[in-house]
């Protein structure tokens, strides 16, 4: 669900609730620090459990760097500061977030540090109840005036206690209440239709999220189910309801145990996870979860003291902090890897786009193409395609400027260079575009053009699918010939490989040479993601398979050989770079550098091999002379 994170806010109420009328029953009796006691009996040892049996997944499962934070976070969450930790160093809505084991340990420091100072609040006007009455409310208004001086997602809102107290307090406020009026039961009939109102705006506040309404919604919705359900009203008896109850009593160690489980899966295997998996991972929980409740929470509440308790703790927690320390002055412990695989853990894979006098060379313009190659030479030749043509601008700079030769980039992301041709689903102006470049070659005399996209993901109108699990994630992105709508399959196929053929045509009936880059072999997995994750486990680089290859572009290898007679065209076919035929596999990395930066752009590096061999070839032909 979009708002599911509003889940700790529904949690922050229902702890304010609860803590609030423990903290005035203890106080009545004189039993304070019996509260305290009870935390750390409660807290501790299921929080230990899951510090140490993350520390050591790690160990197995994460790369040095990303160990040592894992490190840092479990000392963080021991001293119940990972909320500012996290707020220091970690962008909740990021993707790097998801993969955090111990990022969710955040929100039981703020619920701790609220404990540290809210007691005191209490004994402060133990003899004052109409002032605490006062100052619950009081307090409560200016945290949220405080959060809502700030975006709804940012930073301090999101990880910072002053911020988050007002939510706390908004359960505190019912509790209060309730302890006034026994526990409601003295309220009206009509106050029946609350808590079903309540149940509304979190379920509303859970599709829809995003923005303070929300968060607001989800409180609100809170306080009517605590504050006015009664013991025989329908939202009572569902959430009465045993296995719902079990979920209640098995909780905490749910709560600590979700997010380590679905951080690692999601470090471990190669593909995002789908719905189903996650599901499983769910059920992996809740049954961690119950086996956290029966074997270390509940024998450790019933049956220790407090003296057994800290004896327990103490060591444990000075065990892990020195453990954590220990993995952070052996930098993560890089000897678990060999020199290529960490050289795959710390490569970072750039695009090949040229920059020149500040001008990037990613464009969707013709006013003002990108200028490569040789600074002295008029402009001969020019570079053609989409974002998989401009990420080769600096490596076909390179090899014109070499030759004493100088060309323009022309290229549209979203957009194969075919004239005729618009988006099925989108709004790139591949039409216009097309016609334009047609007509600034033939104005600026353009001898020679190198073309690069991915042909048959447009002409197929479909993402790649590797075969073995990896699965281009993303919308399909189909084109068609201009203006011609709902065409069936076979004939939008038919009619884009006609107007790729006249295009190919077109330009070399007006004496341009034509060299035509085949699309390079697709990954289907995030190359950088997945390598880090292949590395971090002592696993080889990825490869994919040529037969695959081969079997995605057959129909464009078809259109290519029957225009394989034309005198001025030449193909280059990127499979004879990256692909091995004695294993049939197609390389994603070459001596501890990444080729790909995504599923399909090539990096610098691998831009510069694909050009490279274009130019021996180039060479063989007589058309360049280095």
């Amino acid at each position: 669900m979009r708002g599911g994170y509003l889940g700790v806010d529904v949690f922050f109420v229902i702890s304010g609730y609860l803590i609030t009328r423990i903290l005035l029953k203890d106080l009545s009796l004189g039993a304070l620090p019996d509260f305290y006691f009870r935390r750390v009996r409660r807290l501790l040892p299921a929080l230990y459990l899951v510090c140490a049996s993350s520390l050591a997944l790690g160990l197995y499962v994460l790369p040095p760097e990303a160990l040592i934070k894992l490190a840092r976070s479990a000392i963080a969450g021991i001293a119940f500061v990972s909320n500012i930790y996290f707020y220091l160093t970690t962008d909740y809505w990021s993707e790097a977030a998801s993969l955090t084991p111990l990022i969710h340990l955040w929100s039981l420091s703020v619920e701790e540090q609220f404990y540290l100072f809210y007691p005191a609040l209490l004994l402060l006007l133990a003899g004052r109840p109409k002032w605490f009455a006062l100052a619950v409310p009081v307090l409560m208004i200016a945290s949220l005036a405080a959060a809502l001086r700030l975006p709804a997602a940012s930073p301090e809102v999101f990880y910072l206690s002053v911020f988050r107290a007002w939510e706390l307090l908004a359960g505190a406020l019912v509790g209060l209440w309730h302890e006034r009026r026994r526990d409601g039961l003295d309220l009206p009939r009509w106050t029946d239709i609350l808590p079903p109102i309540g149940l509304v705006l979190i379920g509303l506040a859970f599709i829809l999220g995003g923005n303070y309404t929300a968060n607001l919604a989800s409180v609100l919705g809170a306080m009517l189910v605590l504050g006015t359900a009664r013991q025989q009203a329908w939202p009572t008896r569902v959430l009465a309801w045993p296995p719902a109850v079990f979920l209640g009593l098995i909780s905490y160690p749910l709560y600590l145990w979700h997010q380590p489980v679905l951080a690692f899966a999601g470090s471990y295997f190669l593909s995002d996870l789908d719905l189903a998996s996650r599901l499983s991972l769910v059920v992996l929980c809740i049954i961690l979860a119950a086996a956290t409740w029966f074997f270390v929470e509940r024998p450790i509440r019933q049956g220790m003291s407090l003296g057994q308790t800290w004896r327990l703790s103490l060591p444990v927690s000075v065990a892990l902090i020195v453990t954590s320390l220990c993995l952070m002055a052996l930098h993560g412990v890089p000897q678990r890897y060999n020199s290529e695989q960490l050289k795959l853990l710390a490569a970072s894979a750039q695009r090949g786009t040229t920059v020149l006098e500040g001008q990037n060379c990613k464009t969707s313009t013709v006013s003002k193409p990108c200028r490569i190659g040789d600074p002295a030479a008029p402009i001969t030749w020019a570079l053609l395609g989409d974002s998989h043509a401009e990420t080769l601008s600096d490596s076909v700079s390179e090899l014109l400027a070499r030759n004493g030769l100088a060309g323009e980039v022309l290229t549209y992301p979203g957009c194969p260079f075919i004239v005729g041709i618009e988006p099925v689903y989108t709004n790139e102006a591949c039409a216009s575009f097309a016609k334009d470049v047609m007509e600034t070659l033939l104005k600026d005399h353009i001898e020679t053009v190198i073309i690069q996209d991915r042909t048959t993901a447009y002409i197929q109108g479909t993402r790649f699918d590797n075969g073995e699990g990896g699965v281009e994630p993303g919308k399909p992105f189909p084109v068609r010939p201009v203006g011609q709508k709902d065409l069936g399959e076979p004939t939008r196929i038919a009619e884009v490989e006609a107007l790729f053929t006249g295009t190919i045509t077109g330009l070399l009936d007006r004496g341009i040479r034509v060299i035509y880059i085949a699309p390079v072999p697709e990954v289907g997995w995030h190359v950088p993601r997945v390598a880090a994750r292949l590395a971090a486990r002592g696993s080889i680089p990825i490869t994919t398979s040529r037969t695959r290859y081969f079997e995605r572009h057959r129909g464009l290898f078809k259109v290519l050989d029957t225009l394989s007679g034309r005198p001025g065209l030449t193909v280059v076919y990127p499979d004879q770079t990256f692909c091995d035929p004695k294993n049939n596999r197609c390389r994603t990395a070459s001596d501890g550098e990444l080729l790909y930066t995504d599923t399909d752009h090539l990096s610098r590096k691998g831009g510069r091999f694909l050009v490279e061999a274009m130019g021996r070839q180039l060479t063989s032909l007589g058309l360049l002379s280095k």
